[in-house]
């Protein structure tokens, strides 16, 4: 299971997902979740973390999905998986173009109002080195 007290400065936990969520999610997304944040989510179902000056507001298995429909990532950004936002419009999203290197991925962030791999930027190699401190 994974730790969060050690990710974040500050952590507010939401309830843990169960499989029958997790199951409903994958049915909904085109790719696979990366593994860490599948196990974050069975630790807390979306919730708000920070480090340092980093925020993140995490979607659970309900909001995933529909973020990722509303704001058209299968169109605008195939292969992106977006599972927060920063608090100041920009979200967070896994890049699940190719094969997921040891069951993760790389997350970038990208501005909400053009999301785009153009635009996007990468930010770490996972979602472990997201949400450290750096």
């Amino acid at each position: 299971m994974l730790d969060l007290t050690t990710l974040f400065d500050e952590f507010q936990h939401e309830t843990p997902a169960t499989s029958e969520q997790l199951s409903a999610l994958a049915v909904q997304l085109p790719q696979p979740l990366p593994e860490s944040y599948r196990q974050f989510l069975l630790a807390s179902n979306g919730g708000w973390g920070r480090s340092g000056t980093r925020e993140f507001g995490f979607f659970g298995t309900e909001e995933m999905a529909s973020y990722w429909r509303d704001y058209e990532f299968g169109e605008y950004m195939p292969g992106a998986l977006p599972f927060a936002l920063n608090g100041g419009g920009t979200f967070y999203v896994f890049d699940v173009r190719n094969a997921l290197v040891a069951s993760e991925s790389a997350v970038f962030t990208c501005d909400s109002g053009a999301n785009t791999w153009d635009t996007a930027t990468l930010l770490a190699a996972s979602f472990q080195e997201a949400c450290q401190v750096q």
